[in-house]
């Protein structure tokens, strides 16, 4: 018996609920969170078969995350693997190109020693208001306030791992700074 995780039932027998960002003042604009993800074993996982056949698999829950989270944040992708690799993962995840706003590549990594980081400020986002999912942890040497770390996902197991996800992002959109909240954690 196999489960569609594309679909969440839960999910769709709740009303939206509209956030509303916490502010020191009442009529101060905030910016849309930015949710930064990487790809290498976050979203999709990729493997070699024996006959030297490759294949990416979409991780469970990934389009409801997507689907969720898209009304109220940016979403964009911050990847070490190359343009080509990245763009192709990209097309699977996004067919439409309704989720992600943004595609950085190695190219806009920077790499110190043999370590690829990635310096969020070339998303162009409010740093403040800005968070990047990996599971890498130097890929936060920059903005270590700004990542949730996130365990690799390599295709095999059952993960339901994007639904936490999905929900401390919804926390997180209320939140003026995010990385005061992170830093706490």
């Amino acid at each position: 018996m196999s489960e569609n995780y594309s679909e969440d039932k839960r999910e769709e027998n709740k009303p939206d609920k509209e956030p509303c960002v916490k502010s020191v003042s009442s009529s101060a604009e905030i910016p849309k969170l930015t949710v930064v993800f990487d790809l290498h074993k976050l979203l999709p996982a990729q493997s070699r078969l024996p006959l030297l056949e490759a294949y990416t698999a979409i991780r469970p829950y990934c389009d409801t995350m997507l689907k969720k989270i898209r009304k109220y944040c940016t979403i964009m992708i911050f990847s070490s693997g190359t343009e080509q690799s990245v763009n192709d993962v990209h097309g699977l995840i996004d067919p439409k190109g309704e989720y992600f706003e943004k595609v950085f590549s190695r190219n806009s990594c920077t790499k110190v020693i043999n370590l690829y980081g990635k310096y969020l400020a070339k998303t162009g986002a409010d740093l403040k208001r800005t968070v990047l999912i990996d599971d890498r942890l130097h890929s936060f040497m920059h903005q270590p306030f700004n990542g949730i770390p996130i365990r690799p996902w390599t295709g095999h197991e059952d993960g339901t791992e994007l639904l936490n996800i999905k929900k401390l992002i919804m926390d997180l959109i209320e939140e003026k700074d995010v990385c005061a909240l992170l830093k706490q954690r």
